[in-house]
């Protein structure tokens, strides 16, 4: 089966604070869900689809993608940033040392502007490159009057992704 994607614990669904929804794509079987994700590492297929949605019972929302790399199973190798303890953020400098370290891990720079008070989303996948590898994705809700493909001819690949050791 493709598995369940379901919401981190720690995750909020409801309330207007902004927020980091973590969503875990683990389950899928035949794999069908990573392979499907593992596109955005191609920056030709971001730039025709530079947006997720998201639907939940409180709201749904179109998200632009900022981010997208493989890392390794954080308990597993302490990794020294932990993608998934970010649920919400206590200040500007916390949020930006997040983008910070997002960006530098992502297979391309995508050049969407980020705010701190934006809603982001955090898509993880396991993947099989390697042992305990997961692929990340993260996305910005979409602004009022903003147009879907503003970034994406002008996103570049990064050629010196931060990569994990494997």
């Amino acid at each position: 089966g493709y598995g369940t994607p379901f919401f981190d614990v720690k995750t909020t669904l409801a309330g207007t604070e902004p927020t980091n929804k973590i969503v875990w794509l683990d389950g899928d079987a035949d794999g069908y869900i990573a392979t499907e994700l593992r596109k955005y590492l191609d920056i030709s297929y971001y730039r025709k689809n530079p947006t997720l949605e998201l639907a939940t019972v409180y709201e749904a929302g179109e998200y632009k993608v900022i981010s997208a790399f493989i890392t390794n199973s954080l308990e597993q190798h302490g990794d020294v940033f932990n993608y998934s303890d970010y649920h919400t953020f206590l200040n500007e400098e916390e949020f930006k040392f997040y983008i910070s370290e997002i960006r530098k891990r992502s297979a391309f720079d995508t050049r969407v502007n980020l705010t701190f008070g934006d809603n982001l989303v955090t898509i993880s996948a396991p993947v099989t490159d390697f042992e305990g590898a997961r692929l990340v994705l993260v996305a910005r809700k979409m602004r009022v009057n903003e147009m879907e493909f503003d970034e994406a001819n002008t996103a570049s690949p990064n050629q010196f992704a931060l990569q994990c050791d494997e």
